[in-house]
């Protein structure tokens, strides 16, 4: 008995012994091999496990191993990962060097984990803080123009940016149908059907932007069948930091007295105490603007986030609040000559169709006492346009919410986002309404439209995510949730109507009688009263698989998305209005990518999602053929578009070299095309859109010549219409008689097909047409991008350089109107003076379109319309024809002082 207990005394000591030995604390510092500096906030991690840490401040980290032959992965954002087998040792001082091929760089929007970039089974850049410093962006479109695969109209200045995602077909006038804007994974509004920028501007709270090319709609929702653009905002880090930079910007065209033209940013984040960390930024503009409006951009942003870390790892709190109150002029058309797109001779782009004697002119509006109840009567209110004007883009209320990310152990973790919005706003600008116009007086139709609404916006989504390891050293990640949102919407809309010329209603025109003799009334219109709310219900069920020793990444994901419509209004017309809508359907995905080597990798996914209409497809009103009234609410869209995304791609990292190369399809089923039956736009389902292109990047960082970083970009796509019809245009009479029709079916087509659909009859005596669009390119998509971007950063002085190469593209869905190539180059330099404790005070000295390019950068309204083929049937040449066409931004010269601590 003695001698068994001896035994199992020796073997269970063994055994300790064994476990103790199998463990290991290990401790060291990472530096940066290139400056020898330390870096604080590196990944710690034990291959192949949850076992990790962080360098602290002096860049020290220690960690417990649970074998001591384990291997240590050192990650960080812009240096490249390295592995360490510690084969015993137990401490390693490690050095980490800029990542020459940015594959290292950490990102989260691909899959809502992190995850290399070398790693994610679809495209995706990233915008870093360093970047967003040298090019000052003004807003969320011009920070990531310069991405692969988009085309980013930004011609009406700070806001109202929208990005054309791989030849996607985006754009709704207002907002974008198919690339979300993010704000650390929420919507930045709750509906895809406004400007998604309206409320939001860069400061220096943004930490990083990163883009997903292709869809994301398992993951984000019913408007990313394109992608999405994430603004990622900063957490406050073990030490204080932050910048303060005032920018000047100089002025484009006399305005005596105006003041300076300037813009302050700031921002500063850091610990409260060891377990709590802020963020607090934003920025004040009090700007003349690019282009004369008559009025400034004026008014800024504060945001803040205060971060609670819980112990254990266990997780973080984020409670974060910002106000918003901020004007941003419309910046809209000049006259172009259609026949080679410059500006009309005397036009500058500069200019606008503003006339301060606009200012004194006002006009009556018949008001509604009590919104919604047309029995209380109406007031005669009188506006002057200068109210109108004043305020352009306006955003002004708040925004507040909670990120919750608890991991309650074994494998469980809790994500919860909830956000809440209260905003008054506005829209005013003075838009030309007419496709073309000529020399003659009053040729074009004008309208200021004046535009106020209310908001209310909530979103919240709760995921609970479930880590599992797999025997064979895999790791199995599951997440299962819901996505709720509801926008309530209050526009009330206002217009006054008048008529201009080319030569006339501009900078430095006389005004005359004309044209102004034939509104004497001047009686403004009511264009809208109406409430909308949408809401969305969705959930969703995906997974990450790592295998083969991490080399093998596979995802999935499946979710659903339910829309709820209800819209009432348009009291010009009937006040008892009212249409419920409701949509829903299904996103799935998979996708797959495997590490061939360390730097390099294959991936391949597909993706089902679609495109739910929401209430900018609708309208309230139809035509009553029996009463010939606009009282009815018509049919509603039977299909939802349907989009189907097959996307390969190839990266590699070869020393100071990195090479990312893509190719996708896609196609697009019931694509919806707004056509005027009445007078009424009406959204229908009219065929289908095919996608094909091919991306290909290169990124060049020598470690010979420090501080040097090249990349380039190209961009092939092809998209075109597959199967797509449009119809011709007609005119009726007051007894509904169709009296004329757009197109002449037996004049000159100019290669493109007229099908009859419909034979003459008593009410219709040449019969219904249509166009067949089968293989013609998609209005507004560009063929080719090409981007190019170089900056050297040195301990006192950096330059940059970058290149916009916009390729070719119709504005008409006829392909008629063919707008020419657009080059924008930026360039910039600075002067840094280091102070002490790593302070400095940085003077920068920037140009935006250096060229001063003065080519059109859209012409409104030919879209998918039958409009551009009617008119070149009219008149071939386009002689004295112009165009509503808006510029692109003019040369502007930008000084920045900051500070940086």
């Amino acid at each position: 008995m003695q001698t068994f207990i001896r035994l199992a005394f020796v073997f269970i000591s063994t055994l300790a012994a064994g476990q103790l030995l199998a463990q290991a604390t290990v401790t060291g510092k990472v530096t940066n091999a290139d400056n020898k500096e330390v870096i604080s906030g590196v990944s710690v991690a034990e291959k192949g496990t949850k076992n990790l840490t962080g360098t602290d401040a002096e860049g020290n980290y220690s960690i417990t191993v649970k074998n001591a032959n384990a291997t240590l992965v050192f990650t960080y954002v812009g240096m490249s990962s390295k592995e360490i087998r510690l084969g015993g040792k137990t401490t390693v001082d490690v050095e980490l060097f800029t990542d020459n091929t940015s594959l290292s760089d950490v990102v989260v929007t691909a899959s809502r984990q992190p995850i290399r970039k070398l790693q994610t089974t679809t495209a995706v850049e990233v915008i870093g803080k360093k970047e967003l410093a040298i090019t000052r962006p003004e807003g969320l479109g011009e920070a990531v123009m310069k991405s692969p695969g988009l085309f980013v109209t930004n011609a009406q200045g700070r806001f109202r940016a929208t990005v054309y995602t791989r030849g996607f077909p985006d754009g709704s006038g207002n907002g974008m149908i198919y690339t979300s804007f993010l704000l650390d994974g929420l919507p930045t509004l709750a509906t895809p059907a406004r400007p998604a920028d309206f409320s939001f501007g860069i400061d220096p709270g943004v930490e990083r932007v990163e883009v997903v090319r292709g869809s994301a709609a398992t993951l984000f929702g019913r408007a990313s069948a394109a992608g999405v653009i994430n603004a990622i905002t900063k957490t406050g880090g073990l030490k204080n930091e932050g910048t303060i930079r005032l920018t000047r910007y100089n002025s484009n065209f006399d305005r005596p007295n105006a003041g300076m033209d300037y813009k302050l940013d700031f921002g500063v984040s850091g610990p409260v105490s060891k377990m709590v960390r802020y963020n607090v930024a934003g920025y004040y503009v009090h700007d003349r603007g690019f282009r004369n409006l008559g009025y400034p951009d004026k008014g800024g942003q504060v945001r803040g986030n205060i971060d609670v870390l819980f112990p254990r790892n266990k997780g973080s709190v984020r409670f974060y609040a910002g106000l918003t109150d901020i004007t941003i002029q419309n910046m809209i058309d000049i006259p172009y000559q259609l026949t080679d797109f410059k500006p009309r001779a005397g036009w500058k782009t500069t200019d606008s169709y503003y006339n301060p004697a606009l200012d004194t002119i006002a006009y009556r509006i018949r008001h509604q006492k009590e919104r919604g109840n047309p029995a209380a009567g109406y007031d005669t209110l009188t506006r002057t346009i200068r109210d109108a004007n004043k305020d352009g883009n306006y955003a002004r209320g708040y925004t507040i919410g909670l990120q919750l990310d608890y991991n309650f152990g074994n494998g469980f973790r809790l994500v919860e986002r909830l956000r809440s919005q209260r905003f008054f706003e506005g829209t005013k600008f003075n838009l030309g309404a007419s496709t073309t116009y000529t020399e003659a007086t009053a040729s074009q139709f004008r309208l200021i439209i004046d535009g106020d609404g209310r908001t209310k916006d909530f979103m919240n989504e709760t995921r609970i995510e479930k880590s599992i390891d797999l025997n064979n050293g895999g790791n199995l990640n599951l997440a299962a949730g819901i996505y709720a949102s509801r926008q309530h919407y209050e526009p009330e809309t206002y217009s006054f109507s008048y008529a201009a010329s080319p030569d006339r209603i501009r900078i430095g025109a006389a005004f005359s009688g004309a044209p102004f003799a034939q509104y004497n009334n001047r009686f403004g219109g009511r264009s809208r009263i109406e409430t909308y709310n949408e809401d969305v219900f969705a959930y969703f069920f995906g997974g990450d698989l790592k295998l083969l020793d991490s080399k093998l990444n596979l995802n999935f994901g499946v979710r659903q998305d339910k829309l709820t419509l209800d819209m009432e209004g348009y009291n010009r017309i009937d006040s008892t209005i009212r249409r419920k809508e409701s949509h829903s359907d299904w996103t799935y995905s998979l996708g797959a990518n495997y590490l061939l080597t360390p730097a390099s990798s294959v991936y391949a996914n597909f993706i089902h999602a679609f495109r739910m209409p929401d209430y900018s497809a609708y309208t309230v009103l139809g035509w009553n053929a029996a009463t010939k009234q606009y009282t009815n609410a018509p049919l509603g869209i039977p299909k939802n578009e349907l989009i189907n995304n097959f996307e390969v791609g190839y990266r590699q990292g070869i020393g100071q070299f990195g090479f990312d190369l893509a190719a996708f399809y896609t196609g697009i089923n019931n694509r919806l095309a707004v056509f005027y039956e009445n007078g009424v736009g009406v959204s229908k389902p009219q065929g289908s859109n095919r996608i094909m292109g091919a991306e290909f990047s290169v990124y060049y960082t020598p470690r010979t010549i420090k501080g040097l970083n090249l990349r380039t970009n190209f961009t092939l796509q092809n998209s075109e219409f597959a199967d797509f019809t449009l119809p011709v245009g007609v005119t009726r009479n007051g007894a509904g008689v169709v009296t004329a029709i757009n197109v002449n079916p037996a004049g000159d087509l100019f290669g493109n097909t007229l099908r009859q659909v419909q034979a003459p009859s008593a009410t219709n005596s040449f019969g219904l047409y249509e166009i067949d669009l089968k293989g013609k390119k998609v209005p507004v998509v560009p063929g080719f991008l090409w981007n190019f971007i170089a900056s050297y950063e040195h301990k006192y002085f950096g330059l940059s350089f970058s290149m916009n190469y916009v390729g070719k593209r119709y504005e008409d869905a006829t392909n008629l109107i063919k707008i020419p190539n657009i080059t924008t180059i930026n360039a910039g330099v600075y002067a840094k003076y280091p102070l002490k404790n790593g302070n400095n005070v940085r003077l920068d000295f920037n140009v935006k379109n250096l060229l001063n390019t003065t080519t059109v950068f859209r012409v409104l309204y030919f879209g998918d319309s039958d409009a551009a083929l009617k008119l070149k049937q009219a008149n071939p040449t386009f002689s004295n024809v112009f165009a509503t066409g808006i510029p692109q931004l003019p040369r502007r010269t930008l000084i920045t002082l900051s500070y940086n601590f």
